[in-house]
């Protein structure tokens, strides 16, 4: 049977009225000084020195060669403040190494590191409008109000827009390029085709993920709209729109990478004597193929590179701690235990509310463009699940604003309940009331939130880059200073140079299976999920304090460890 042709196009809402825009904008304005005010707590992560050093090399050199793992643009922008700013680059042999350089050279730490994190702050802020608008344009201004608190409240994308790194930028711009994508399709002309092909571009070369993520979301919404009945556009609309989109993300992958180009001859080689001798051209064809073979040619071997090595990481797997067990291979329960575990409660309910109420036969035969943000959530957690690389719920960031978009569909729905309105209105301020309380309380260690579920030991559950990625060095500076700590012992998880950070006049590496006497530090991570379990031995003791959330201070009277005997800690 033929399918019919559906045009569901929904009708547009009108202008915001100015007290949704303050609320937007006061929603928005909360959670950026939320996010700024943990800049002088938080020392920085694992990542963000080799992120800013690789943004640094391609705006000072122009070349991208410390590593090619991750594209670009994301860095560019964690490394332009800085770089407006006057900080040195020397270039030195690793990324790692010159990223502490550049945060420790000038004697200005704290200034280096937030001049680098502020760069991601306005794509928090962009992403957040663009949350607002997708959920106003398909659910309208209530639904749309409920999105933006929760997740302006969400302590997982809080903590990722408060660090130096590529996933926060990469989730505004995979995110702009869905919602793109779903404008394209309701009303496919040439200039939704360039902006769909501007988010792309952005997308990809912020993060490679877009090349997974997106062919699989695009593939599920397509199917999705065929069993509704609907088809897709002439093909000459979209042969149109493909080619104008496709040069827009060419030419955004190639500015990223450098706009370099080569030629395969100049000017001065003329006569091209070895193409002479294979073509034998008469006078004006020669003058165009000498033109052709001197003209300058758009390349970026570093794209190619890149995605090489992120198959083979992809293929090799990674290290990743979970329940308590080390793995280097796929666990498919990674990322739902994350999301069970460090999404709000209340978060969970309105999302689980909202995707619920999308499967009632009357949800379900309403337009497509509705049950979008409920497809692609999915469709990011199933990839994430059959992913090989689970070190971090940042690798599915651009869950949360689509979760969001869903739980505010489903706060709207009870809110407009007809039925026992007071109760269902009730529910939902207190759910939300409960999520901005929770998510409050969690400040500054957005980083390191986890929910009630998770009890008082959340390293039971995940560590490395969910609860531990080097951010209490500046905690236990504090407390070493606090404790008049002149030697300290530590396993720290980070990249750093510790000797400059003031945590003691000496400090001591702690080896795997190595006691040691005195003051003891060790990063939960390292103590979980490094060395080879050869820190297991401390979890034998009580610590006697603890810096921030994630590092462990321990004091020795002797020499203690395995097969230590009469030891004791205090």
């Amino acid at each position: 049977m033929a399918l019919r042709t559906v045009h569901s196009r929904p009708v547009e809402p009108g202008p915001p009225r100015p007290p949704a825009l303050l609320a937007v904008a006061v929603l928005i304005g909360i959670a950026l000084a939320r996010i700024i005010l943990t800049y002088g707590v938080l020392s920085h992560t694992y990542d963000e020195p080799a992120h800013i050093a690789a943004g640094m090399e391609l705006l000072v050199t122009r070349t991208y060669e410390y590593e090619n793992l991750h594209p670009p643009f994301a860095r560019m922008m964690t490394a332009l403040l800085p770089w407006i700013d006057g900080a040195r680059f020397d270039h030195g042999p690793g990324m790692y190494d010159e990223g502490i350089a550049l945060l420790y050279g000038r004697g200005s730490y704290d200034r280096e590191l937030t001049m680098a994190r502020l760069g991601v702050l306005p794509f928090f802020a962009l992403g957040a409008v663009i949350l607002w608008v997708w959920a106003r344009n398909i659910y309208g201004d209530l639904a749309a109000f409920f999105a933006l608190v929760l997740y302006t409240n969400a302590p997982v994308p809080l903590a990722h827009a408060g660090v130096a790194t590529t996933d926060t930028i990469f989730t505004t711009f995979f995110i702009a390029t869905l919602f793109a994508w779903t404008r394209w399709l309701s009303s496919p002309t040439t200039a939704r085709a360039l902006l769909f092909g501007l988010a792309a571009g952005l997308a990809i070369v912020s993060k490679f993920s877009a090349l997974i993520y997106f062919p699989a979301c695009a593939a599920a919404l397509e199917i999705r709209r065929w069993r509704a009945g609907e088809r897709l556009p002439p093909p000459a609309v979209i042969a149109r729109s493909f080619a104008a989109a496709t040069a827009v993300v060419l030419i955004v992958l190639w500015g990223a990478y450098g706009a370099h180009t080569f030629r395969i001859t100049t000017k001065e080689d003329r006569p091209h004597t070895a193409f002479d001798e294979k073509f034998s051209l008469p006078g004006p064809l020669r003058s165009v193929a000498y033109a052709m073979l001197e003209t300058p040619i758009p390349y970026a071997p570093e794209l190619r590179n890149g995605l090489s090595t992120l198959e083979q990481k992809n293929t090799r797997g990674h290290y990743s701690y979970l329940l308590g067990e080390i793995k280097t291979s796929a666990d498919w329960r990674f990322f739902p235990t994350g999301l069970l575990f460090k999404s709000p409660l209340p978060f969970l309910a309105l999302a689980f509310t909202g995707a619920v109420l999308a499967l009632r036969p009357g949800a379900r035969r309403r337009a497509w463009r509705r049950g979008a943000p409920h497809l692609f959530a999915g469709v990011i957690l199933a990839l994430g699940m059959a992913s090989n690389v689970n070190i971090g719920l940042r690798h599915v960031l651009p869950i949360y604003p689509l979760l969001a978009i869903v739980g505010g569909s489903g706060a709207a729905t009870l809110w407009r309940s007809a039925r026992r309105p007071e109760v269902t209105r009730g529910l939902v301020c207190l759910l939300l009331l409960w999520l901005v309380i929770g998510s409050a309380r969690g400040h500054p260690d957005y980083l390191a939130y986890f929910n009630e579920l998770a009890g008082s030991h959340p390293e039971r559950i995940l560590v490395n880059s969910d609860l531990d990625w080097g951010q209490d060095l500046h905690r236990l500076r504090d407390l070493c200073r606090t404790r008049g700590i002149e030697e300290l012992t530590i396993a720290y998880f980070g990249r750093t140079d510790l000797t400059k950070h003031g945590l003691a006049a000496t400090v001591h590496e702690l080896e795997p299976d190595t006691p040691a006497a005195g003051w003891v530090a060790i990063s939960l991570c390292s103590l979980k999920s490094r060395g080879g379990g050869g820190y297991r031995w401390l979890e034998e003791y009580e610590p006697v304090a603890r810096a921030g959330n994630t590092i462990l201070l321990y004091r020795f009277d002797e020499l203690t460890g395995p097969g230590a005997e009469g030891s004791a800690a205090r």
